[in-house]
């Protein structure tokens, strides 16, 4: 998956951040502010940068905790299922990731893409994401339509 990244519109700057990390972390992505692009824009953006998915992070109280994806097909977009959390940490450093979540279990969640292995690991609650030194944690991540 290519990934375009962006948020909801007029998004607090918790979310930018967390759209940004996540840029970095998912390979072949891109993060851009929204600003006040449609979906449609943000879709045809999107196709012009040769991504193949959307991911818009969605944010309650100021705090991101969904997001949606877009599905693409050859008539358009759809909304896609979306990933919802209650909180969320990321961790440049191992010591940290593995000081809040204790004992860790590791088993491939994205598979391998270009010589790079992302690990999921799950304890107490969090799913945490591994690639490199970098760790991204989620506190019930599940899925919802």
């Amino acid at each position: 998956m290519r990934f375009f990244i962006t948020t909801s519109k007029r998004a607090h700057c918790i979310s930018d951040k967390f759209a940004k990390q996540l840029s970095f972390f998912l390979p072949h992505a891109v993060f851009e502010n929204r600003g006040r692009k449609t979906i449609d824009k943000v879709w045809m953006r999107a196709t012009q940068l040769g991504k193949n998915a959307v991911a818009i992070i969605n944010e309650r109280n100021d705090t991101p905790c969904e997001i949606q994806f877009l599905i693409f097909s050859d008539t358009g977009w759809q909304y896609g299922q979306k990933l919802v959390f209650d909180d969320f940490k990321f961790f440049d450093k191992k010591l940290k990731f593995q000081e809040m979540v204790g004992k860790i279990e590791k088993f491939d969640f994205f598979g391998e893409e270009e010589g790079e292995i992302v690990n999921t690991v799950e304890n107490n609650g969090w799913i945490c994401w591994e690639r490199k030194s970098k760790q991204f944690c989620f506190k019930n991540l599940r899925w919802e339509k």
